[in-house]
């Protein structure tokens, strides 16, 4: 019983991409205006929580911890690509179609999660401070380094709004958080840990289902092979690179404590939907298959989520 509550997390996501595929073959029909006003919210609440509940002397000391910040932008933007380069040459990229090869790149050169590595890390235990941090920096730099990596990796050049994104990332993290924090230090407002990590992880399962409905609604042509060999290679990455983090994050004991390992395996292993998908609409507008290109995306991001809900349960019990 002990071992299905810590994973009570991973059932639940189990739950919503089912709900979502059962959600999609209705009727009910999710109008994306409304969609994403809602899931705007979500994300605000989920960081005005963190705002409220987050020790502000420990985010400050985490901010100065710059070799963990430096090892999970590392691992996100250098060690990333050159894995899924690396394996794509292993397994013959030839078995893999050119557009899901394409898609695969792009995945891997896009930022993390904006919101469900924060809430993954402090499920975990973990150093909640730094991921967020890592969340924010990593989206910020994203803006410029994901255009320019997917230049260089396949001669795709792309034009995305920089300002628009930072305004993004204000009034959906930073500003919310921000208003937390000052709820928190100069009103006394008190919010109970146990019920702040409750109220984020029903938001975020929500975010998903929303981003679930979507994906299922849209549909996906692929070819059976194309599908399965996209899943065993997202799921070969998902593993990899996190066992990867894992053991080389123990190299530097000294310098990272369980906390920071915990938070370094999570947050530099997740990659976003958010920034990912809107980025492929960008680049292959006009391609009729980007759908197939997108995939690679939606698969990682689906796999992520459900290895770390698995992790989340086995980190609990490491101190």
């Amino acid at each position: 019983m002990s071992a299905l509550k810590r994973q009570w997390f991973t059932l639940a996501i189990f739950a919503v991409i089912l709900a979502a595929y059962l959600i999609s073959l209705s009727d009910f029909s999710l109008s994306t205006a409304h969609s994403s006003l809602f899931k705007f919210s979500l994300i605000v609440g989920i960081f005005l929580l963190s705002g409220l509940t987050i020790d502000s002397l420990k985010l400050l000391d985490s901010i100065k911890n710059w070799q963990l910040h430096l090892w999970v932008q590392t691992i996100s933007f250098v060690i990333f690509p050159l894995l899924v380069i690396a394996t794509a040459i292993l397994l013959n990229s030839n078995n893999l179609s050119n557009l899901v090869y394409v898609g695969f790149i792009v995945l891997a050169c896009i930022p993390t999660t904006i919101t469900s590595c924060v809430v993954f890390t402090r499920n975990a235990g973990g150093n909640e401070e730094a991921s967020l941090f890592n969340a924010t920096l990593g989206n910020i730099l994203g803006i410029f380094l994901t255009p320019l990596l997917i230049y260089f990796l396949i001669g795709q050049s792309i034009e995305l709004d920089p300002i628009a994104a930072i305004k993004k990332l204000i009034l959906l993290v930073i500003l919310p958080f921000l208003v937390g924090q000052l709820g928190r230090n100069f009103f006394s407002i008190k919010v109970n840990p146990t019920l702040a990590k409750s109220g984020s992880n029903w938001m975020i399962l929500t975010i998903m289902l929303i981003a679930f409905i979507n994906a299922f609604e849209k549909g996906i042509n692929l070819s059976f092979i194309d599908f399965v060999y996209i899943l065993l290679l997202s799921l070969l990455l998902k593993l990899v690179i996190t066992a990867l983090t894992w053991y080389s994050s123990a190299l530097n004991s000294s310098r990272f404590n369980m906390a920071d390992r915990k938070c370094l395996t999570i947050t530099a292993t997740q990659k976003t939907l958010a920034l990912g998908l809107p980025i492929v609409a960008v680049l292959f507008a006009n391609n009729p298959n980007l759908a197939i290109i997108s995939f690679p995306i939606i698969a990682y991001h689906t796999i992520q989520l459900i290895i770390d809900g698995i992790l989340i349960g086995k980190l609990q019990t490491i101190n």
